[in-house]
């Protein structure tokens, strides 16, 4: 009888492993072919941007017929959101509307969407307006990416303007500042210690911070009483990268962005050029900063 009772189990542990296995979502993977651009015109900074961030609409999208140019290259629709994690959201159905539409041959979305179980997990209330388009591609059978590059390789080129313990800092709390205006963790600093380890594995930036009270040392040393406003700096556990970062990390966050910026820009004309239809999903200031430079290459 125990035995009959222990082969059930295993069996049914064995059938729930299987069923994971094939049908649990995975990363989208990083784009592995070669890409090298030098633009005459590149994307915008985040000085530049921030003198329109307030007035430009959400959702921004940008649609280029990059064949009107050239017979052999393909198009792109980039779907600049109001990051979201309401399934109701209006953009969500747009998106979808959008996505039909368009027909696309190959998706980009922002970040890396992780595990997920279909049925049990809605991707949208787990990663955004990402998780759906990366939900559409699978649907599809439409090959997708992430358009970030690998981390090691962005880390190294902010380490060109910014000191290893800044950018330690910066990409340890990364996720916590842009994921806490969706719900503060229940413990911030078991979340924030999770992270330490695989964020700082650069060869630079390992031993620069290694538990959360490092993080609070260099917080109350750094980021004691007003921010560039004038505004009084909350502690990191209540900090959020939706209106901007404190004092140097919203330097680093700045370079940040314009190395993702300008690696997205060289992808999308690698892959439009490609002869691909390429459907980009991402924050909606991604897009507004890199128009010019797509407009430039590709109409």
């Amino acid at each position: 009888m125990i035995r009959k009772v222990l082969l059930g189990i295993f069996l049914l542990v064995l059938a729930a492993v299987i069923f994971l296995f094939y049908f649990a979502w995975r990363s989208p993977a990083f784009y592995e072919g070669n890409i090298e651009c030098k633009f005459s015109v590149p994307p915008m900074t985040m000085a530049e941007y921030d003198s329109i961030s307030q007035t430009h609409p959400r959702p921004f999208i940008i649609e280029i017929d990059a064949s009107k140019k050239d017979p052999k290259w393909g198009k792109v629709l980039f779907y600049g959101a109001a990051h979201t994690r309401d399934k109701n959201d209006p953009q969500i159905a747009d998106i979808e509307k959008r996505w039909d539409s368009f027909d696309p041959t190959l998706c980009l979305v922002e970040g890396r969407p992780g595990f997920l179980v279909p049925g049990l997990m809605d991707p949208v209330e787990k990663f955004g307006e990402a998780g759906y388009v990366y939900k559409l591609s699978r649907r599809d059978g439409v090959e997708a990416f992430t358009w970030e590059q690998p981390l090691d390789s962005e880390i190294t080129a902010v380490l060109k303007k910014f000191k290893p313990e800044q950018a330690a800092m910066f990409y340890i709390l990364r996720p916590y500042f842009s994921n806490i205006r969706f719900g503060k963790p229940n413990n911030p600093n078991e979340y924030v210690q999770a992270l330490i380890e695989k964020r700082t594995l650069h060869p630079e930036l390992q031993n620069t911070i290694k538990t959360v009270g490092d993080i609070d040392a260099i917080w109350n040393r750094e980021f004691r009483g007003n921010d560039k406003n004038g505004k009084p700096i909350k502690d990191w556990r209540e900090t959020s990268d939706e209106y901007g970062l404190p004092l140097w990390l919203g330097d680093v966050s700045a370079e940040s962005n314009f190395v993702r910026n300008e690696y997205l820009a060289c992808l999308i004309v690698t892959l439009v050029k490609q002869g691909k239809r390429v459907f980009v999903v991402g924050g909606s200031s991604h897009p507004v900063c890199i128009e010019r430079t797509l407009n430039l290459e590709l109409r």
